[in-house]
C-alpha cells in the first residue's frame, strides 16, 4: 500500500514498514493533486494549463510526460501507481492500493458533524482519531493557488471538527477538554469571536471568573489591534455577567 501524508511536513511511503520515498518538489505536487481531486485523474489539458501556463500545448503535454515519468519512477517500488494516459487522462491507477491522511480525516470526522450535544463512543473516537491526522496544514512549504485553497478548506474542516469536540466536552462538563479543544481553534484562528466567547462561558461555568475577564481582555485588544473594531454586544453581555 502506498501512503501519502500530506498534513504538514509530506511523507510518501509504501509497504507493511512503511519505507519512505524520496520525491522531488513537482513530483509531490503533481502527486498530491492527483491524490486531492475526487476522482484521482485530471484530463491532460487541465493539468499542462495548471502547472505550464506560459507554455504552448505541445511543449506543455512534453513536459507533463517528463513529469509524469519522473513521478512514476519516483513511486516504482510501491508498484504501477501512476497512469501517464488514460482516454487523456493522467492519476491514480485504478489498481492501486492507498491510504490518505486528507481522506481518512474527512471521513473520520463527518459522522460527528451532525447533531448537538454528547456524542457516542464511537463517534467522539472516530472524532478524536480524525484531528490527531492534523498534523499541520496542507502542504506545508508548497503556495500554488490550488493548494492555498484545499489548505483553507481542509483548515476550516479540522475547526468544524474541534468546535464540535469542544461542544461535545462541554455537555459532559469537561471543561479542561472543551478548553483545550477551544485554544487549538484559536491557535490556528485567533479571531474566532464566537469561540473566544465560548471560551469565557466555560470558564464561568467551571467558576473560573477571573479567567473569563482575562479572555475578554485578550479578545478587545485583539480586535482593536487587527480589525479596529469591538467586541460584539453578545459578547460584551457575557463579560458583564461575569
Amino acid at each position: 500500500m502506498l501512503y501519502i501524508e500530506m498534513l504538514g511536513r509530506v511523507r510518501v511511503s509504501f509497504g507493511t514498514l512503511r519505507e519512505s520515498l524520496s520525491l522531488r518538489h513537482q513530483s509531490i505536487v503533481l502527486l498530491a493533486h492527483f491524490a486531492i481531486c475526487p476522482a484521482h485523474r485530471v484530463a491532460r489539458e487541465t493539468l499542462v494549463e495548471r502547472f505550464w501556463p506560459d507554455q504552448s500545448l505541445k511543449i506543455g503535454q512534453h513536459s507533463l510526460s517528463s513529469a509524469i515519468w519522473r513521478l512514476r519512477r519516483g513511486l516504482a517500488q510501491a508498484g504501477d501507481v501512476i497512469v501517464g494516459d488514460d482516454h487523456g487522462e493522467a492519476g491514480f491507477a485504478d489498481t492501486a492500493d492507498m491510504w490518505l491522511d486528507t481522506r481518512a480525516l474527512s471521513d473520520a470526522i463527518r459522522p460527528a458533524l451532525t447533531g448537538n450535544g454528547r456524542l457516542d463512543h464511537a463517534a467522539t473516537e472516530g472524532l478524536t482519531r480524525g484531528l490527531d491526522l492534523y498534523r499541520g496544514d496542507l502542504l506545508e512549504g508548497f503556495y500554488d493557488d490550488w493548494v492555498l485553497a484545499e489548505r483553507e478548506r481542509l483548515r476550516a474542516y479540522y475547526l468544524r471538527g474541534r468546535l464540535r469536540l469542544l461542544e461535545h466536552h462541554a455537555a459532559a462538563d469537561d471543561w479542561d477538554s472543551a478548553m483545550e479543544s477551544g485554544r487549538e481553534i484559536l491557535r490556528l484562528d485567533p479571531l474566532r469571536e464566537d469561540v473566544h466567547r465560548r471560551m469565557m462561558e466555560l470558564y464561568i461555568r467551571n467558576g473560573e471568573r477571573s479567567a473569563a475577564r482575562r479572555q475578554y481582555d485578550r479578545l478587545t485588544k485583539l480586535l482593536k489591534d487587527e480589525l479596529g473594531v469591538d467586541p460584539d454586544p453578545e459578547t460584551r453581555a457575557v463579560y458583564l455577567s461575569v
